[in-house]
């Protein structure tokens, strides 16, 4: 693994000299920056999709990209395509990726990281160790012109009722309570940070369930006693994160909202700190469709005006960045988010604070590069 970041210096190097953005893409005064954009822009500054072609980006002001596996068939190739974007965007975007380790490792085309350890075997490294790994898994991303790593999971590994759940059955949970887990986050935190990375705490408030909630509706009996647990680690580390992403868990004891859509939960996530970003996970998700209307599954079929009630309900419960798996319903995104402001035109000064939260976190990356 450490000759394949060797071998990606030079394209490090080179990668940081292209996507260093001058002060005429208008970071360094984020406000004016923020006055100067249209309504549209300002939307499209808070979507975070599948890596698209650059002239579908660039048509709707795309603030963020997400790089799956496929998308990596070659260091080169793919460094070469984001830097290439980086340098014509008016706003440089987010590149992120989901790059836990184990079964979740979006890397495994890149020969020295065909197999990657899981959260679970993380847990028995050192703190050294983990340091180490999170630094040359970042500066492998940062060669490949990838900036966020939607990473580490902080999820417990048994809920309040002594229950496995879904992240301890994966081997993505770092450890099996919280101040373990916090311990060893902090270890994978202090990695990305050293490699200059940007990096998102996952899954809001806590995923607690056996269940993938994905795939299916899913129930939580936790109280907000119970969360309390559960928020250890991520009130311990938001200082040194971009922020958190929410999960799509119904905590029927709080909300009758999954825990994206409830204004309850991500108001709870913005307790912890005022600047960082609240990101959706994947707003095509089947559980969030089914929670809308379980009829309504095939993505042909699904009701346009039922998928946009879901960004609706995503963008007034207050999160600032909207994931989609399907870029393809980005149009339906802007129509849903444009009618709720033009029904209530003071929900621009919200839309205006998410803006100036992504604004100052491409501010604090891009110029420091």
């Amino acid at each position: 693994m450490v000759k394949t970041v060797r071998s990606l210096t030079s394209f490090l190097i080179l990668s940081l000299a292209i996507l260093s953005p001058a002060s005429d893409k208008g970071l360094d005064q984020p406000d004016t920056l923020l006055a100067h954009l249209s309504l549209r822009e300002k939307i499209g500054q808070t979507f975070f999709v599948y890596h698209s072609p650059e002239t579908f980006l660039k048509q709707n002001h795309i603030g963020g990209v997400l790089i799956m596996q496929n998308m990596i068939d070659s260091a080169g190739s793919i460094r070469k395509e984001l830097a290439g974007i980086q340098k014509r965007a008016k706003i440089p975007l987010f590149v992120g990726i989901d790059q836990e380790g184990g079964k979740i490792n979006r890397l495994a085309n890149l020969h020295r990281f065909a197999k990657t350890p899981s959260g679970f075997q993380l847990a028995s490294f050192s703190p050294e160790r983990i340091t180490r790994y999170a630094r040359i898994t970042t500066d492998t991303l940062n060669a490949l012109a990838i900036n966020m790593n939607l990473a580490p999971c902080v999820d417990p590994a048994f809920n309040f009722l002594g229950d496995s759940t879904f992240m301890f059955g994966r081997q993505r949970a770092l450890g099996s309570t919280p101040d373990r887990i916090t311990m060893r986050a902090e270890a994978f935190l202090s990695g990305i940070q050293q490699a200059h990375g940007l990096c998102i705490l996952k899954h809001f408030p806590g995923y607690d369930t056996p269940h993938n909630s994905d795939l299916e509706p899913t129930l939580s009996d936790a109280t907000e006693h119970h969360l309390e647990q559960y928020l250890t680690p991520f009130r311990a580390l938001i200082p040194g994160t971009s922020g958190v992403m929410m999960n799509n868990i119904i905590y029927r004891k709080i909300d009758t909202l999954p825990a994206v859509l409830s204004p309850k939960l991500v108001q709870l996530a913005r307790a912890l700190s005022s600047e960082k970003i609240i990101m959706t996970d994947d707003l095509w998700a089947v559980s969030l469709r089914t929670y809308i209307h379980p009829k309504h599954l095939i993505k042909k079929e699904y009701p346009d005006s039922l998928f946009k009630k879901i960004v609706k309900l995503a963008f007034l419960a207050g999160n600032d960045v909207f994931l989609i798996t399907f870029p393809q319903k980005v149009a339906l995104m802007f129509e849903a988010i444009q009618e709720e402001i033009a029904r209530d035109p003071s929900l621009e000064t919200q839309l205006n604070a998410s803006i100036m939260r992504i604004l100052k976190l491409k501010r604090s990356y891009f110029m420091s590069l």
